[in-house]
């Protein structure tokens, strides 16, 4: 599935599944979701996607529902990585960059990376690297690579339901 822009993780045994999005957006109804995960862990979810609750909804509401803040991905200075005319039509739309994919028999090497927060003056270039080793313990790195400093941001949705965070830190 990897050509797709889905690669999908999953032992079924452990009921642990891990899924990284890194296609194009896909016009009206696609999400600003490049460089989401999602994780599933002993059949519970811990990484989720926030969902659309109702197909008729306000522009606003369209937009928030569909923007990368509500989603497991990384953003800088908290702004999406796409640009929007309204809640169908993209002025911007961000493809992925350098995907790189190894299956080894111990682990998973997945890394994706775009230009989206580019501008003519300012060259940024986000990247995502995820290493599931065997037993779905995962560790992701975000970098970004630009010429200005700019705040980079590690945004998940943890599900209220079935995951307790114990310490929740940031940066500053």
């Amino acid at each position: 599935m990897y050509e797709s822009g889905i690669s999908i993780i999953k032992h079924a045994a452990s009921g642990n599944f891990l899924m990284f999005t890194h296609g194009p957006l896909g016009g009206g109804h696609g999400h600003d979701d490049l460089l989401h995960l999602e994780l599933m862990y002993r059949f519970k979810p811990v990484l989720i996607d926030s969902g659309r609750f109702i197909y008729f909804e306000t522009n606003r509401s369209r937009l928030k529902f569909k923007s990368s803040r509500a989603h497991n991905t990384v953003l800088l200075d908290d702004r999406d990585y796409n640009e929007h005319k309204d809640a169908w039509d993209t002025l911007k739309n961000v493809a992925a960059e350098n995907r790189e994919f190894i299956n080894g028999s111990r682990l998973t090497y997945l890394k994706v990376g775009h230009f989206g927060y580019s501008t003519v003056a300012n060259a940024v270039y986000v990247q995502r690297e995820v290493i599931a080793l065997e037993d779905m313990r995962i560790l992701v790195i975000d970098t970004s690579h630009g010429q200005q400093n700019q705040a980079l941001t590690h945004h998940f949705i943890f599900n209220s339901k079935d995951v307790t965070i114990l310490e929740q830190t940031s940066n500053p």
